[in-house]
């Protein structure tokens, strides 16, 4: 793997969002690089403990306590890489949730023809609470008048005698008659005994006997003719939505139409923004080195301690425990400095005295031979930094010479006394708990093909738990971690049967076309891919299981996902892996191998995606992302099943005989050759670390299928290339897979 290209950031920093997703991807690399070396060197103590080290021989001889304290120093350090394992797989989804990738969306095509109606809707939804009235809209105008009812009888006259007061008329002024009136004054007419009218805004006074009390009213006349409607008033504002009823249940599902001819093409959308930059590309050969800037001054040399008489050393015994820190030593006083005489012939090397005080740096003399090494003192505190010089011009690329012999490895020196320990810093703030690998279960699901079931083993307890009746002839199938499912393809029954992980029961079929051999599941958008052998292509659904689309290509088998290139790697009998590009489900790239492809493997750590190929036992490595093979690995007898320890780098492939090969994927070599008790044809990876049993030190086991009736599966120790324990399953086991809970 290539170092990540880091931009000089100094002083001002320039980078895109689509530079810095490149540079977290690359950092999230470099970390799992780095973790996978660790989690080697852990697997290489163990190798130590038990002697099987390579290139290595001891004769140390581990006791009970020591078995237990390595187990526990290991177990703490997976523990650890656990976690970070955890905190990187979120910073990974959280970097391929970015937005950096998608282009604008292109304009749709012409609708096709609505196909039938699927089967009756369900029944209708209870009806919401009634909403608050509206305001009341304005009255209508008055309808007419209805006809006048009879007038009532005359009542009687009152009585009036001649010579009864009539009235009197008060004016502003005067007693004789005559009542002068100006603007403004007010002119009273009193009586008590007639009915006096005055017409507003007129002179006009009317003086009227009173007329007798009325008589009864007569009966009211029939209604008239009701008006014309008002107009509406305005609405009134929407009452609060009743609650949904509940949904009916759904019809069956109707025919499919016709498909629609295609529209014509649209016009092509505007380029979409500039993708990923691509994989850094193998460094030049360095350039004539730039003239050196000048020599920054000199710091102060710190004061020299004495030097002690070398002791002769002893052989090298069995390291003892640890024991104590002991209290440091005082140092000696540091003498003056004196002046530095010139340079004189160098003498043969006399025995170590103590250093004396440094002198003043003199002329550089001539080179004298080099005198025995001794002891180094304490490092002096480090000068000031000279000023930088500047930067010479790039002179041109020089021809590359040929690549040179490695010379012979040195003998290794003998090992200098141990120093004493230095004082134990203080211990950091805790950190915040990942999800632990102990408490996690890894179960293998085993397809067994002629008992149309599957069987489900606890990792931990090596028991079978469950026995899954599915469809007919199962045979390849895929998980997925983020939804707890389990998929199995029915190659005689042509469909799939979706299990629920946590209750081992199946939840759903998926029709599939003619001899299912294989599936894939991408957790990046759950989708999954069924590839059928008999009918040349390969189903595709979503999470939800609704079918999506089919894909044409010739005798598929076995399939697998690369997450990191979101694409769907397939495996053709007839000597091809296509790529697919699980966004638009459309063929990118197609690899040409020998024939007779089956299972495949995914490393995103190493950059590659490795095929067992039946008719060439051999093994093709393919480079991501530019899907050329990069290396083929020779081995024999009709290769069917091959996985990967992503962690350790170590290439697990099943021929059809009985013999599992372990291959080392850095050097593709041979590390041993495993003998089953029988013959079989896949195997699967335990690639997460689990306690078993402390005699073998297991910490992460091979499950491999061995073929009959029943049919066994066979647990092989990733360390000592044991098989450590064998389990009985149903007929004829095909296919098995990790799922971890």
């Amino acid at each position: 793997m290539s170092q990540a290209n880091i931009p000089n950031i100094s002083p001002n920093i320039s980078i895109t969002r689509e530079d810095a997703v490149n540079l977290l991807l690359s950092s999230i690399a470099l970390e799992e690089l780095g973790l996978s070396h660790i989690i080697n060197a852990e697997g290489e103590k163990l190798q130590y403990v038990l002697g099987t080290l390579p290139g290595v021989s001891t004769s140390f001889q581990p006791t009970i306590s020591d078995l237990l304290t390595i187990n526990s120093s290991v177990r703490d350090t997976i523990n650890v890489i656990g976690k970070k394992e955890w905190i990187l797989n979120e910073k990974l989804e959280n970097v391929l949730n970015t937005d950096v990738t998608r282009g604008p969306t292109g304009s749709a095509g012409a609708t096709g023809p609505t196909g039938p109606s699927g089967g009756p809707p369900g029944p209708a939804g209870a009806t919401g609470p009634q909403g608050p009235a509206g305001p009341t809209g304005a009255v209508g105008a008055s309808g007419d008048t209805g006809p006048q009812g009879p007038t009532g009888p005359q009542g009687p006259t009152g009585a009036f005698a001649t010579g009864d007061f009539l009235f009197v008329v008060q004016g502003n002024s005067g007693a004789n008659g005559t009542v002068p009136l100006g603007f403004g004054d007010t002119l009273n007419f009193i009586s008590d005994t007639l009915d006096i009218t005055v017409t507003p805004g007129s002179a006009i006074v009317k003086l009227e006997v009173p007329t007798g009390a009325n008589g009864a009213t007569g009966a009211t006349g029939p209604q008239g003719p009701t008006g014309a409607d008002g107009a509406d008033g305005a609405t009134g504002p929407q009452g609060n939505t009743g609650p949904q009823g509940p949904t009916g249940a759904d019809g069956a599902d109707g025919t499919t139409g016709p498909q629609g001819p295609t529209g014509a093409d649209g016009a092509d959308g505007t380029t979409g923004p500039q993708g990923n930059t691509g994989p850094q590309g193998p460094t030049g050969a360095d350039g004539a080195d730039g003239t050196t800037g000048p020599q920054g001054d000199t710091g102060p040399q710190g004061p020299t301690g004495a030097d002690g008489a070398d002791g002769t050393t002893g052989p090298q015994g069995h390291t003892g425990p640890q024991g104590p820190t002991g209290a440091d030593g005082a140092d000696g006083t540091t003498g003056p400095q004196g002046h530095t005489g010139p340079q004189g012939p160098t003498g043969a090397d006399g025995a170590d005295g103590t250093t004396g005080p440094q002198g003043h740096t003199g002329p550089q003399g001539p080179t004298g031979a080099d005198g025995a090494d001794g002891t180094t003192g304490p490092q002096g505190a480090t000068g000031p930094t000279g000023a930088t010089g500047p930067q010479g011009d790039t002179g041109s690329t020089g021809a590359s010479g040929p690549q040179g012999g490695t010379g012979p490895t040195g003998a290794t020196g003998v090992a200098g006394i141990t120093g004493p320990t230095g004082a134990t810093g203080s211990t950091g703030a805790t950190g915040i708990t990942g999800a632990s690998a102990e408490n996690q279960t890894p179960f293998i699901y085993v397809q067994n093909g002629t008992s149309n079931n599957v069987s489900v083993i606890n990792g931990r307890t090596l028991q079978v738990v469950a026995t899954i009746t599915v469809g007919l002839g199962p045979w390849g199938g895929s998980i997925n971690q983020k939804n707890d499912r389990v998929y199995v393809a029915n190659s005689n029954s042509n469909n799939a049967s979706v299990i629920d992980a946590r209750t081992n029961t199946v939840i759903a079929t998926l029709i599939a076309g003619n001899q299912p051999r294989g599936a894939a599941v991408n957790p990046n958008n759950g989708r999954v891919y069924i590839s059928n052998f008999a009918s040349s292509n390969v189903s595709v659904f979503e999470a939800d299981n609704t079918f999506v689309t089919t894909i044409a290509l010739p005798a598929p088998l076995e399939t697998d996902v690369n997450v990191i290139t979101n694409q769907i790697y397939i495996a053709s009998n007839n000597g091809f892996v296509f790529v697919i590009d699980s966004n638009s489900n459309a063929i990118v790239a197609t690899v040409t191998t020998a024939s007779g492809d089956h299972q495949l493997a995914v490393n995103p750590a190493s950059g590659l995606y490795y095929v067992a190929l039946n008719n060439g036992s051999v093994v093709n490595a393919i480079n991501f992302p530019s899907n050329t093979i990069a290396a083929t690995i020779p081995l024999s007898g009709g290769l069917i099943g091959v996985d990967i320890n992503t962690l350790t780098n170590t290439l697990y492939v099943k021929p059809q005989n009985n013999f599992v090969y372990k291959v080392d994927a850095s050097t593709n070599n041979t590390l041993a050759t495993i003998t089953l008790a029988g013959n079989g044809r896949e195997l699967a990876v335990n690639s997460i670390p689990t306690e078993l049993m402390l005699d073998n030190f297991t910490s992460s086991y091979v499950a491999a299928v061995i073929g009959g009736n029943p049919g066994r599966v066979a647990l092989i120790d990733q360390v000592s290339n044991n098989i450590f324990y064998t389990i009985t399953v149903g007929n004829d086991p095909r296919w098995l897979q990790f799922f971890y809970l």
